[in-house]
């Protein structure tokens, strides 16, 4: 009884020695897999064509907003110098009615 109990101890420490020698081998080869890609990458260059692209695109867009916003302030100050006047007149109409309405 004994003996067989030692024997099948064996045979499960065999087998999961195969197993861990197996498991080490698997992640041995991710490893070297995620290296020779991590070095892929690395060594890749980035095509300047896209780069440039990007960047055009990236100016087209802030130009475009710069425009947008000039264009508002443009019509905001049009319309405060339209309706300057008219408050402006407001106002020393309001005065004078304080000041001759004090007399």
């Amino acid at each position: 009884m004994a003996e067989e109990i030692g024997t099948t101890i064996g045979k499960i420490e065999k087998e999961a020695e195969k197993i861990l020698e197996g498991a080490k081998e698997k992640a041995r080869k991710t490893l070297e897999d995620a290296r020779r890609k991590s070095k892929e990458i690395l060594g890749a260059e980035i095509p300047m064509e896209d780069i440039e692209k990007e960047k055009r695109l990236i100016l087209q867009a802030a130009d475009e907003e710069s425009r947008a916003r000039r264009d508002t302030s443009e019509k905001r100050t049009a319309q405060i110098r339209a309706t300057a006047p008219e408050k402006r007149e407001k106002e020393v109409r309001s005065i004078l009615e304080a000041v001759q309405g004090g007399r």
